[in-house]
């Protein structure tokens, strides 16, 4: 038998504040058009955050593990997959995979294989990071594709 939570239970994540969607509308007033392309949403389904949201959004602590910078509510969980650079420069890479993309789960069952030493490969499962779900709708965010990861 589970003990009954007491009716004063308040659930922490409900206190949290809310995502300010305000700060997406800044981050893509801030991107260069030449680099970013059309903005407009894409009809593929988001893959893997791109490098340049995840490193220069300013929304993610990178410090030792990645997580949002302020938490808020309404989150979900994404897995993130890291591969260390095996060419001697001791970098390190990281993909946060889209928790709605189909076929990613295959893709990112092959990505931690070792059948060859493609950049595809050798990646390691390194734990997830919430994420709020206006980043997860926002295509600006997201590559669209398995293979152009942050470029």
């Amino acid at each position: 038998m589970q003990p009954k939570k007491s009716d004063d239970y308040v659930d922490p994540r409900s206190l949290l504040p809310d995502f300010n969607p305000k700060l997406l509308e800044n981050y893509v007033k801030n991107i260069p058009t030449c680099e970013l392309g059309s903005v407009e949403p894409s009809t593929k389904h988001p893959a893997f955050m791109t490098e340049r949201f995840l490193y220069g959004s300013g929304y993610f602590n990178r410090l030792g593990e990645i997580c949002l910078d302020t938490p808020v509510k309404n989150t979900r969980r994404a897995n993130m997959y890291k591969r260390r650079d095996t060419l001697g420069s001791g970098c390190s890479s990281i993909r946060i995979a889209h928790p709605d993309c189909p076929g990613l789960l295959e893709k990112c069952i092959d990505m931690c294989g070792t059948a060859n030493p493609s950049f595809e490969q050798h990646w390691k499962p390194h734990g997830y990071v919430d994420i709020p779900e206006e980043i997860l709708r926002n295509p600006i965010c997201w590559s669209c594709n398995f293979f152009a990861i942050g470029k």
